[in-house]
């Protein structure tokens, strides 16, 4: 995977006696502004940032470390929902303070986003700019590390150019426009990470990585913006959840259509409907299934709740199966539970 024109730089936090940079590299020739004035910029910023700390039992079996951004002065956290699932408890700490109990308040899908409440005041969350940059310019993906040292978490700053910042991308069937677009991967374990600007401001949040050529990725980023919307639902704790049918799916070599239920989870709608490993699903609601992304892409447009029919095509007969999507697990290795008659899940 080809980078062009990045610098990382690793800043690793102390108590509160300051930064060390280390860097790797030679600094942008291109650009007025030096990676090191940009750290000067963001780093009060980066102490409105928030380590996001997941363990996978009481006993505190740890996690991968997310990054947050405080959103709210009463504590609200945004991540990614990829670094929480399957969590049994969750800590969020500011870099240099001791961490705190947050509890999931609501969740984004179709962003990958999730609210977190935390006890920790912040005077005032991290600034927003008003309008995007410009492309061309540089900005910083800013994320935690599980590396420490003296007992700190790290934070490694990513530099990327902007590209577009009225791009369209596409997730979970649906689209967003005026997205900006990085001309970089951003590193594995940024996901929900903040993008500043060279006057240390929010530019956005990092949404994803995906493949732009045969030759490189780029990143997209939703703007500040954006953003406050999505932040106004969650704080209220109104979630956006996808449909779910609960099944693994693989592809059918050498087929322009259908794709292959290779197990079917227990409990699931398509469970419950008799659905079976080996039923090929050949459409949705009329909407034809070309393959996983298609499967993805129409049932990310329902949400839980809706009705709908599949055209399945079994030992080489067609038959027709309605369904009731349930709302996607934020882990999709979790099994559905079992229903209930006082089953009060939302």
């Amino acid at each position: 995977m080809r980078r062009k024109k990045t610098l990382l730089l690793t800043i690793c936090l102390y108590l509160l006696s300051g930064v060390s940079i280390a860097t790797a590299g030679e600094p942008p020739r291109d650009t007025a502004q030096s990676p090191l004035h940009f750290v000067e910029a963001v780093k009060e910023a980066m102490l409105r940032m928030a380590v996001v700390e997941p363990f996978c039992d009481t006993q505190q079996q740890p996690m991968p470390v997310a990054t947050g951004v405080f959103v709210t002065e009463d504590g609200g956290v945004i991540t990614s929902i990829a670094a929480v699932a399957g969590a049994k408890e969750i800590f969020v700490k500011r870099l240099h303070e001791e961490r705190l109990s947050a509890r999931i308040k609501a969740v984004d899908q179709t962003l990958g986003f999730v609210f977190l409440q935390t006890p920790i005041s912040v005077e005032t969350p991290i600034g927003t700019a008003s309008g995007s940059s410009e492309p061309g310019e540089w900005v910083l993906v800013t994320y935690a590390t599980d590396t420490q040292t003296e007992g700190k978490h790290e934070m490694d700053i990513f530099p990327a150019v902007i590209s577009s910042t009225e791009a369209t991308a596409r997730f979970s069937g649906r689209d967003f426009d005026s997205m900006i677009k990085l001309a970089a991967a951003a590193p594995k374990g940024s996901a929900a990470a903040p993008v500043f600007n060279s006057r240390g401001l929010l530019e956005g949040v990092l949404v994803a990585t995906r493949e732009c050529s045969k030759t490189s990725d780029c990143s997209y980023v939703l703007h500040a913006d954006e953003l406050q919307k999505v932040v106004e639902n969650l704080k209220a704790g109104r979630s956006n959840r996808l449909g779910w049918i609960g099944i693994a799916i693989r592809t059918l070599p050498g087929r322009d259509a259908g794709v292959e239920v290779a197990a079917v989870m227990r409990g699931c709608p398509a469970d419950e409907a008799g659905i079976e490993a080996g039923d090929i699903i050949l459409s949705i609601n009329e909407r034809r299934i070309t393959g996983p992304a298609a499967l993805k892409a129409v049932i990310g447009e329902f949400p839980p709740g809706q009705k709908v029919e599949l055209k399945i095509r079994r030992e080489g007969e067609l038959e027709k199966f309605d369904l009731t999507l349930d709302p996607r697990p934020l882990s999709i290795s979790t099994p559905c539970p079992v229903k209930r008659d006082d089953d009060s899940r939302d």
